[in-house]
């Protein structure tokens, strides 16, 4: 896992490592979208806030 903080906004970002077959539906089911700084192949950008909503069971 790596994380920034985002230039474009206060938003803090999350880049999360995920089966590269599987990115694209990442991306489409849940409006991600690919990493910024690592392999785009296998990693994802998730702001923050849901990835702690994803943890507490806010997000299925």
């Amino acid at each position: 896992m790596f994380f920034y903080q985002s230039d474009e906004s206060v938003m803090s970002i999350m880049e999360v490592q995920a089966e590269s077959d599987m990115i694209s539906n990442y991306i489409e089911m849940y409006h991600l979208a690919p990493a910024k700084y690592m392999n785009q192949k296998h990693w994802l950008a998730v702001p923050a806030d849901v990835v702690y909503e994803m943890e507490n069971g806010r997000i299925s």
